[in-house]
């Protein structure tokens, strides 16, 4: 399960952060923010990569859909990569 995790880093900015230590996101400090001209949005914005397929774990490049969808479907990871996103609790990505 990955959670993200606030933390501060440097002139009081803000980075989410994942479990395993990698940088997510920068989100600006109030301060920042507030001489950059930006606003608080409310926006929720979710980023979801498909779960791996025959053709990624082959290292193949596919640029048609049609035949990367009927040609290379996805491998075991995959398939539990794909089902691991629709059973987060809520309160990982609120």
């Amino acid at each position: 399960m990955r959670t993200l995790k606030e933390g501060v880093v440097g002139r009081g900015s803000r980075r989410l952060r994942s479990e395993k230590g990698m940088a997510e996101a920068h989100l600006p400090s109030k301060e920042e923010a507030r001489f950059s001209g930006l606003t608080n949005l409310r926006n929720r914005i979710f980023i979801m990569r498909h779960g791996q397929s025959e053709a990624n774990a082959r290292g193949l490049i596919v640029c048609s859909p049609d035949v990367g969808c009927s040609s290379y479907g996805l491998t075991d990871l995959g398939r539990s990569q794909v089902l691991e996103i629709f059973i987060l609790p809520s309160s990982t990505i609120s």
